[in-house]
């Protein structure tokens, strides 16, 4: 039985790795991406003038005074990121039109952002605004669980800059690091593919290899076990060289506990194997519509993770929090975050801990759907 088991995870690691989609999108594209993504920012947050920034009070409550004494804190921040003007609502939007200012922040309960153009000044704002309004959210959340530690948290975490922010673990950390850590988690998801791969070869009416496997004397709980756990192995790796290669040839800081990391990285690339496998199980649909169906996943996933805009996660975690916690990208940025960043452990092992279940629910589910498929003739 240990001779059957070895040869069947040697003969996993090489159907996975000969097909060139799984391998290309799970281990290359993002590293291709990363490298983008590094050309892109590389730059960021040097040499870039001070944004003519126009505020506007509304009201005097505590929330819209903790609002101004942010972006107090930011304008007096090296280097000089934002010149803040008190101006009347009529005066700013004139202002505003005429170029004067780049955008208009309105100090209130719920602070807002009024911008004309799409440039990189405007991006720094936006990004300000997100920033507070992931920040407001987490200390909401330290109070209600650790009040005594609330106020200790914010001194520590009260000074900003536009490309450098200070967590509450005393960390500076890169504003566009998020962008990475989406990245990551969009890695771990696209081990989707490698899953892809092992459920389609174990289905003997639509894969010649699943036929052989399929009147071996090995079960098929047996077989879907193992199968996770190889494209488990094998997608760690491909996350795991994504993860080096930002680290330490991209010289990107995701992150000073590697340990923790890998961790992270490897609860994320099981969810992203067995949500495959599950897919490849599930119904008749053909191969490129279960393929879309992976893809459109895992780009989703990712998307309101804040890969392609930083804002987004932010303001899902605002307005509706539900989907911050059952999004797998979501819940890997996050673990990543409250480890090295905000230093929460609380906040770490429920991510972890509802990765985990995913992952075996996604598996359990392929098991039943596998035991329920009969073969009149193979």
């Amino acid at each position: 039985m240990r001779c059957i088991m070895l040869h069947e995870i040697k003969y996993r690691i090489i159907t996975i790795y000969r097909d060139r989609q799984a391998a290309f999108w799970s281990l290359l594209f993002p590293i291709i991406l990363g490298t983008l993504f590094s050309l892109a920012f590389g730059n960021f947050g040097k040499d870039i003038d001070t944004i003519d920034t126009a505020i506007v009070k509304e009201d005097t409550s505590d929330s819209a005074r903790a609002f101004e004494n942010y972006l107090k804190e930011i304008e007096k921040s090296d280097p000089k990121v934002i010149k803040l003007k008190v101006m009347s609502d009529k005066k700013a939007k004139q202002s505003l039109k005429k170029g004067n200012i780049s955008g208009i922040y309105y100090v209130k309960e719920k602070p807002e952002l009024t911008v004309t153009d799409s440039d990189m000044q405007v991006s720094i704002l936006k990004e300000l605004l997100s920033e507070y309004d992931q920040n407001v959210s987490l200390y909401k959340d330290i109070a209600k669980e650790h009040p005594e530690k609330l106020e200790e948290i914010i001194k520590d975490n009260s000074y900003y800059n536009m490309s450098k922010e200070v967590g509450i673990s005393g960390k500076e950390v890169h504003g566009v690091v998020q962008y990475y850590f989406a990245l990551i988690a969009m890695a771990c998801l696209f081990g989707g593919y490698v899953g892809y791969t092992i459920g389609i070869q174990l289905q003997a009416n639509i894969n010649k290899v699943a036929i052989r496997r399929n009147i071996s004397s090995f079960g098929k709980l047996k077989m879907i076990v193992c199968d996770t756990l190889v494209g488990w192995g094998v997608q760690t790796v491909n996350v795991s060289v994504c993860l080096l290669y930002l680290k330490y040839i991209l010289k990107i800081d995701i992150g000073s506990n590697m340990p923790k990391m890998f961790a992270v990285c490897m609860v994320g690339s099981l969810i992203g194997v067995s949500s495959g496998i599950f897919i490849g199980c599930l119904g008749n649909m053909s191969y490129e519509f279960k393929i879309g169906v992976i893809t459109t996943y895992s780009i989703l996933s990712s998307f309101l993770a804040g890969l392609m805009i930083a804002q987004i996660k932010g303001a899902i975690e605002k307005y509706c929090p539900i989907v911050n916690r059952i999004n797998p990208a979501a819940l890997i940025s996050d673990a990543i975050y409250s480890m090295d960043i905000y230093d929460e452990p609380s906040r770490f092992n429920l991510d972890m801990f509802i990765m985990i279940f995913m992952a075996v629910l996604f598996t359990g589910v392929s098991f039943l759907i596998m035991r329920r498929k009969r073969y009149d003739s193979i």
